[in-house]
C-alpha cells in the first residue's frame, strides 16, 4: 500500500498486511408501526479501510514516519488528503484517503515487531463525485404580473404596512 501527496510518496512498511474495507448505507425506515419495508435513503457514505499489520523494530524510522503521517495536516488545519495505491482499494473505486479513528500501536516482544492497526476514510467519493457533476437547476422567483418595484420601494411600502397596523 502506498500513500502519496504532491511532497510524500510514502509505502507502508511491514509484513502480514491485512486490507478490509467496509461501506455503510444509510438508510430511514418509513414503515413506522406497519409491517411495511419501505425505506428512505440518506444518501451513500465513504467507505472504510482498515489496515492492520506488523512493522518490524528494526524498522523503527518507518513507523514514526508513518505515526507522522497519520495526523499531519494541511494549511487549513484538516486532516491531509491522500492519494492510495492499493489492490483492494483500488477494486472499490477508493482514489484518495484520509486517516480517521484510532491509530493503534502494540509491541511484540517474542515477535520483535510493532503490530499496528489505522483506519482510512475514502475522500472525495464517486457518490460525492456524481453529486458534484449534476447539473443544479437555477431557482427563478415566480412571475407575478404587475408592476416592478425597486427593493428600496418594497421596504417603503412594508414599512408603511407596519406604520398603519400600530
Amino acid at each position: 500500500m502506498k500513500l502519496a501527496t504532491n511532497s510524500i510518496n510514502f509505502t507502508i512498511p511491514g509484513k502480514n498486511m491485512e486490507v478490509s474495507i467496509a461501506q455503510s448505507f444509510d438508510r430511514k425506515n418509513l414503515s413506522a408501526q406497519s409491517s411495511s419495508t419501505s425505506t428512505a435513503s440518506s444518501g451513500d457514505k465513504p467507505q472504510k479501510i482498515k489496515v492492520s499489520c506488523q512493522i518490524p523494530l528494526s524498522d523503527r524510522d518507518k513507523y514514526r514516519e508513518l505515526k507522522e503521517i497519520s495526523s499531519a495536516k494541511n494549511s487549513n488545519g484538516d486532516p491531509t488528503v491522500y492519494d492510495i495505491v492499493d489492490p483492494t482499494c483500488f477494486d472499490n473505486n477508493i482514489m484518495q484517503v484520509i486517516f480517521v479513528g484510532t491509530f493503534s500501536c502494540k509491541r511484540d516482544k517474542s515477535l520483535q515487531c510493532y503490530n499496528v492497526s489505522f483506519s482510512l476514510q475514502e475522500f472525495n467519493s464517486v457518490a460525492e463525485k456524481r453529486e458534484k457533476r449534476e447539473v443544479k437547476k437555477e431557482i427563478t422567483p415566480a412571475q407575478v404580473p404587475g408592476k416592478a418595484i425597486s427593493n428600496d420601494e418594497m421596504l417603503s411600502q412594508a414599512q408603511g404596512q407596519l406604520n398603519n397596523r400600530f
